[in-house]
């Protein structure tokens, strides 16, 4: 069903949350994972863009070398604005899901600090996967999903998702 599955790290551990996640359903599918790491790039110096995509590319790998996950993730590093990054890295190959944290911000501070995820999902073309954020069971482990809401328009593409 799905033949990758992408997961958006921005350094925080909110994104890194995901993992649990990408990791049983990597197995489900047996599909790879690839961890994608955006850098922003507006009007800076080649030089700190340069460093910036080093740095991201040590933290992929590290957490890539740490994860229990069974197939090594990929890692990707590619400059520009993290949302168009994640949907062109989506996008890339037919059958990949994204799996991201959402940092649960809502109203004015959502408007004012933006939402990468509010944006991958309005113009993701691919499945998409929102974690919120401090997702835990009432036991303190991983949330396991009883149900799924799929929002359904009766076009062809909506159904597609089943």
């Amino acid at each position: 069903m799905y033949s990758k599955i992408l997961v958006p790290l921005d350094g925080s551990s909110l994104s890194e949350q995901v993992l649990p996640h990408a990791q049983k359903l990597s197995k489900r599918f047996d599909a790879p994972v690839d961890l994608v790491c955006a850098v922003e790039i507006e009007e800076v110096p080649e030089t700190i863009v340069a460093d910036a995509q080093q740095y991201c590319g040590k933290y992929l790998q590290r957490i890539a070398d740490s994860s229990a996950l069974e197939l090594k993730p990929g890692c990707v590093v590619k400059p520009g604005i993290p949302a168009e990054v994640i949907l062109d890295q989506a996008e890339a190959e037919e059958g990949t899901l994204i799996v991201m944290a959402t940092h649960g911000y809502s109203g004015l501070q959502r408007w004012i600090l933006g939402s990468v995820a509010h944006k991958v999902v309005q113009a993701a073309t691919t499945p998409v996967l929102l974690i919120p954020a401090g997702a835990k069971s009432p036991e303190g482990g991983m949330v396991e999903f009883d149900r799924i809401i799929v929002p359904l328009d009766g076009s062809p593409a909506a159904e597609h998702i089943l």
